[in-house]
C-alpha cells in the first residue's frame, strides 16, 4: 500500500473516496466546507441531513458521488469536540476511515483529518493517522484455507492538509511493522512460532535495528 502526506487540499484531491473529519463545530458547514459542499453539488450537505449526522466521535456516513466526477464516494468520520481529539482520537478515526474505504471498495483513499484545529502538532497527527490506516488494513490471512478474491484492496491512501510529514509517516510505518510482527507471533500456533522460529525471527530483524 502506498501511503503519501499529499500537498493536495480536500478541495483538489482525486480519487476513489475523498474521508473528511467533522467536528461537532463543523455542522453546519462553513469556510472551506462550505466551498466543498458547493463543488459537489450540495452532496456533502445532503449526507449530512440523510445520515443525521453530528460529528460525533466514532460515527462514519457514506455516499456515492458518481463516476463521472473527481471522486467516486465521499465519507464522513465524526472527531466529537475538537476541544477533546486526543493523538488516539485521531489514529481511531484513521482506522474507520481506512475500514470503511475497504468496505466501500475504494481502491485509493483521501483522508482529511487534520490536527485538531492546530491543538495537534503536524507531525504527530500525520504519525497517527498513519498507525491508524496501516493496522485497520493489515490482514493476517497465512492460516485460512479460503480467501476472497471479491475483496478490493485499498492500494493508495493520501493524508491530505499534512504536507511535507514524510518523515512522520515513515515512524508511524516502522511502529506499525513491529506491531504486526507481534501480533502474527501471538496469533500462529505452537507448531510454527517454537524457540527456534522465535530465534530465527529475532536474528532476521536485529540487522535492521539502530543499536546505540
Amino acid at each position: 500500500m502506498d501511503l503519501q502526506a499529499s500537498t493536495q487540499s480536500r478541495l483538489g484531491w482525486t480519487g476513489d473516496c475523498l474521508a473528511v473529519g467533522l467536528s461537532t463545530a463543523d455542522v453546519p458547514l462553513s469556510g472551506e466546507l462550505t466551498s466543498l459542499d458547493q463543488q459537489l453539488s450540495g452532496l456533502l450537505q445532503d449526507l449530512i441531513d440523510e445520515a443525521e449526522f453530528t460529528g460525533k466521535s466514532g460515527t462514519t456516513a457514506v455516499i456515492r458521488v458518481g463516476k463521472t466526477g473527481p471522486i467516486r464516494k465521499l465519507a464522513l468520520v465524526g472527531l466529537g469536540e475538537l476541544s477533546e481529539l486526543t493523538v488516539d482520537g485521531l489514529r481511531r478515526a484513521a482506522a474507520s476511515a481506512a475500514r470503511l474505504a475497504k468496505r466501500e471498495k475504494a481502491k485509493t483513499l483521501g483522508l482529511s483529518l487534520g490536527n485538531g484545529g492546530g491543538a495537534i502538532a503536524a507531525e504527530v497527527a500525520a504519525q497517527a493517522q498513519a498507525e491508524g490506516v496501516i493496522l485497520a488494513l493489515a490482514d493476517d490471512t497465512r492460516f485460512k484455507s479460503e480467501t476472497d478474491d471479491k475483496v478490493v484492496a485499498v492500494e493508495g491512501i493520501d493524508i491530505l492538509g499534512l504536507p511535507g510529514q514524510d518523515a512522520a509517516l515513515a515512524r508511524g510505518q516502522q511502529i506499525c511493522d513491529g506491531v504486526i510482527l507481534a501480533r502474527e507471533l501471538v496469533a500462529a500456533p505452537a507448531n510454527v512460532v517454537h524457540p527456534q522460529a522465535l530465534a530465527d525471527t529475532a536474528q532476521a530483524i536485529a540487522p535492521t535495528m539502530a543499536w546505540s
